[in-house]
């Protein structure tokens, strides 16, 4: 072996050596770059879980999807069901043999032992205390009857609904999400300044010496051991922590500090107190008026808007601190920051967009990113305030010195879509902007809804789709049958 060859040899060992360490430390605490794309992969499968489940699961609870067995009723008892519900389908008085049939209220197994059925009842809408008296009149001489349903109908009464059920899931995921992002960022910390471990004070029995491999497990059951000291602490120790180490408290981090609080607080309602106020939430949130006991139901609109304020805040703890510890990695920080920002403008969710935007220019050291950035949290700002909020912002923008792509950006935002058509070519043709940018890119929106689109649209190449729909077309416009 050569020297050539046994400095390649040595270098290569190295290089294996260090890919394993940084494989073994990401495995024990993530990255900057691994815990913003978990925090904020996880984050959006929640919504994505949200908006495709919450319809479905809300109709559980319409009064049509909720059943109940009805025992056969005498023939008195059938026609006051009749006269109350307007129709009663499938079921027969006890003098026929037949059992019964559907009812519209929650599902109860058959309680008295008895033929009962399912008995669908509907035509006219009733409320709780009227629908007691029709069964009561319905079932008076079947005092066994009348019991059954008093239990049936307790069942209504004390049934959970699905969609706060799911919900209030959600939101506990939601929230285990964010303190899973918390936990790592304090694991980045203390794995990037080893000095902020103590170092006199006792810290393993000989028993877990001797389990031991080297040093690296000592520290890293220290780390771990740190963690979960700070994360038993809760909101308001996190924030002194954080605080110290970032000199940004958790109301610069979170849009909004006391619903983020308030977030957190409902997870603990919904995981250990069954959704119900507690004494502890009472004292923790400030402007609760409900009393002790009261349930706390979670509707959708109340847990997008907690999933959009535990996004901002999560993301924006990842990436401060990722640029405050390490200082030469702001480049990659403020090009992750816009990628965020980018796919919240692509789903639509202007709030974090906004936040992250304005997080990210502050972190970023190239112009580039700033301006990139700058566009991108425009566009959220206008979907959020009006256009009018920030034209002077936007008309005060000096482009004179930046490339044409930047004309068009303005353009654009401003919505003066004249000269917007007139550059779009002449950058498509020098590859300022691809096609898939045009038919795309949420900053040319509103160009795609207007007319002059049509003549951009004939300059871009045809999509795979787009000759997919033309071959049939063709197929179909030569078939004699068609």
């Amino acid at each position: 072996m050569n020297a050539e060859e046994s400095i390649k040899q040595g270098s290569s060992a190295q290089a294996d050596s260090e890919e394993k360490s940084e494989s073994r430390l990401d495995e024990q605490a993530p990255s900057f770059p691994i815990l913003l794309e978990q925090f904020s992969g996880t984050m959006e499968a929640v919504l994505e879980v949200l908006k495709t489940v919450s319809p479905h699961v809300a109709g559980l609870d319409a009064p049509g999807e909720i059943t109940f067995k009805l025992p056969a009723p005498s023939e008195q008892g059938l026609k006051v069901l009749e006269e109350a519900f307007g129709k009663v389908e499938g079921l027969s008085s006890d003098e026929s043999g037949d059992g019964g049939a559907d009812a519209e209220s929650p599902s109860s197994s058959d309680q008295n032992g008895g033929d009962d059925t399912e008995a669908r009842v509907g035509g006219k809408p009733m409320g709780a205390a009227d629908l007691g008296k029709t069964f009561v009149e319905a079932y008076k001489e079947d005092f066994v009857a009348l019991r059954a349903l008093g239990k049936s109908l307790k069942q209504v009464a004390i049934r959970p609904r699905r969609e706060n059920l799911l919900h209030g899931s959600l939101l506990a995921m939601t929230v285990g999400t964010l303190e899973t992002a918390i936990a790592g960022v304090a694991t980045q910390h203390f794995v990037l300044h080893p000095g902020a471990l103590p170092s006199e004070d006792k810290e393993f029995s000989l028993a877990e010496l001797a389990e031991f491999d080297d040093l690296r497990d000592a520290r890293d059951l220290a780390i771990s051991r740190r963690v979960e000291d700070l994360m038993r602490g809760g909101f308001e120790t996190w924030d002194n922590w954080f605080n110290q180490l970032l000199e940004r408290g958790f109301g610069e981090l979170a849009d909004d500090e006391e619903s983020l609080h308030e977030a957190i607080q409902r997870r603990h309602l919904v995981v250990h107190n069954a959704g119900r106020v507690s004494r502890q939430y009472k004292s923790k949130v400030s402007d609760c008026e409900e009393e002790v006991g009261t349930d706390l139901p979670i509707d959708r609109g109340y847990l997008e808007d907690a999933i959009d304020r535990v996004t901002i805040f999560g993301a924006r703890l990842i990436l401060v601190a990722w640029a405050k510890w390490k200082p030469d990695d702001r480049p990659k920080v403020a090009h992750a920051a816009n990628d965020l920002v980018f796919s919240y403008l692509r789903d639509r969710r202007w709030g974090p967009a906004n936040c992250i935007a304005k997080t990210g220019r502050e972190i970023a050291t190239e112009e580039q990113a700033r301006l990139y950035l700058q566009v991108n949290g425009w566009q959220a700002e206008i979907r959020l305030e009006g256009l009018e909020a920030v034209r002077p912002q936007i008309e005060g923008w000096d482009i004179s010195a930046l490339s044409p792509e930047y004309a068009a950006a303005k353009a654009a935002l401003l919505e003066d879509y004249e000269p917007l058509f007139e550059l779009l070519p002449t950058l498509f043709e020098q590859r300022l902007v691809k096609a898939e940018h045009l038919r795309e890119w949420p900053l040319f929106e509103g160009a795609r809804q207007q007319e002059g689109w049509a003549e951009i649209e004939d300059l871009l190449p045809e999509t795979e789709e787009m000759k997919k729909q033309g071959g049939a077309e063709e197929s179909a416009s030569e078939d004699p049958k068609a």
